[in-house]
Order: structure tokens, then sequence, then C-alpha cells
């Protein structure tokens, strides 16, 4: 027999509290079924929730990494410029030294100098006797000469010649001293100048890699803080907008599974 025939052979009374009850259970299935979709939908939500605060955490810890990573940089740079600088004041300091060696060696160029030209001061005076004596001994063999005496004209002849020559000698001297002080201060010039010039290429240099490392270091400062304010106000974001909802869906789903428990 079947169930509708054996509905037939019931009083109504009994078929129509059948049916009630055949009808809420149905309503109470669709509404199950609605609870159910919806807690479904919620484990959908909170999954995808998870997976981007996953994914946050991910992004997070690679900003982390690199900020760290940049800051190591920022320490081998600040380590590296340090020492350069004071390999700059040593540099400084070998330069200075070289400088005053150079004044002192100058100072006694001048001093020498001085001293040779008092002496070469004596050597003119004494070659401008020596001519003046020479003129007189010429006037005096003159003077023989026209007296007609050989002897004494022989022996002033060579007087005058040994004084010539005397003269000479001292001339030639003097060129000498002259010539010698001359290429000593063309040398000590020179190095002067090279001296001055190196100086000048050292304190530019020294200007402007001072000058390049404040930039770089200004500019990885610069970099560093602007990411650290994007990590920041990533945090702040995701804290504010994302934080609130996942604690909603958590306490609708907390609700859902006390009520389906």
């Amino acid at each position: 027999m079947t169930f509708e025939k054996s509905n037939a052979n019931l009083p109504p009374a009994i078929n129509r509290q059948t049916g009630l009850v055949l009808l809420q259970l149905k309503e109470e299935e669709e509404n199950q079924r609605k609870e159910l979709l919806k807690y479904q939908k919620l484990l959908r939500n909170e999954n995808d929730a998870n997976a981007e605060l996953e994914a946050t955490i991910d992004e997070l810890r690679k900003k982390t990494d690199h900020l760290r990573h940049q800051n190591q940089q920022n320490d081998n740079f600040l380590k590296s410029f340090h020492d350069e600088s004071g390999s700059s004041v040593h540099r400084k300091s070998e330069l200075r030294d070289k400088i005053k060696v150079l004044e002192d060696s100058v100072l006694n160029y001048h001093a020498s100098l001085k001293r040779d030209q008092a002496q070469l001061k004596v050597i003119l005076q004494e070659r401008d006797l020596a001519k003046s004596i020479s003129e007189k001994l010429q006037t005096s063999l003159n003077v023989l000469h026209s007296q007609s005496n050989p002897q004494l004209i022989q022996d002033l002849i060579v007087e005058t010649k040994n004084c010539k020559s005397r003269v000479t000698d001292q001339i030639d001297h003097s060129g000498d001293l002259l010539r010698h002080y001359s290429d000593i201060s063309d040398r000590m010039e020179k190095m002067y100048t090279l001296l001055v010039d190196t100086s000048r290429a050292h304190r530019v240099a020294l200007t402007d890699a001072t000058k390049s490392y404040t930039y770089l270091f200004d500019s990885n400062l610069t970099n560093t803080r602007h990411q650290a304010e994007d990590i920041s106000a990533f945090v702040e974001k995701f804290q504010s907008k994302k934080l609130p909802s996942l604690q909603s869906e958590f306490i609708n789903y907390k609700s859902l599974k006390d009520f389906a428990g």
C-alpha cells in the first residue's frame, strides 16, 4: 500500500496535521540550508581574509627586510664616510708637513741667497778695485814706457796680466755662483708651484667627495624615511579598515557557530 493510499484512508484532521508538520519540516530544512550557505560564505570570507592577511604580512616582511638591508647600506656608507674623512685628515696633515718643510727650505734658500749676494758684492768690489789698480798700472806702464825702462815695463806687464787673470777668475766665479743659485731658485719655485697645485687638487677632491657623500647620505636617509612612512601608513590603513571587518565577520561566524552548535 502506497503512502498516498494510506493517507487517503486517514481522517482529514490527521492529513492536515501531517501536511503542516511536513511544511514545517520543509521550512526548517530551507532555513537550515540558508544558514548553511551563509555559514559557507562566512567561511569563504574568512579564508579570503586570512589569505589577504598572509599576503599583507608577507609584504610587510619584505618591506621590513628591505628596510633592514637599506639600514645596513646606510651603516656601511657612514663607516666608509668616516674612514674616508679620517684618511683625508691624514692626507691633509701630511700635506701641511710637506708645505712646512718646503717653506723652511725656501727660507733657508733666501738666507743663503742673501749671504751669497753679500759675498758677490764683496767680489764685485774687489773686481772694481782690481780694475782700478789695473788702470793705474796701465797708466804707470805708459809712463814707464815713455821713460824707456824695459825691465820695469816687463814687470808691470806681468803684474797687469796677473791682476787681469785674478779679475777674470773672480768674474767667472761670480757668474758660476749666480747660475748655480738661479738653478736652485728655479727648482724651488717649480717644487713650490707643484706642491701648491697638489694641495689645491687634494682640497678640491676632498670638497667634492664630501659633497657626494653628503648627497648620498641625505638621499638614503630620505628614501628610508619615506619607506618607513609608507609601511606605517599601510599598517594604519590595514588596522583601520581590515581588522574591524575581520572582527565583525569573526563575531558573525562565532554567533552562527554557537547557533549551529
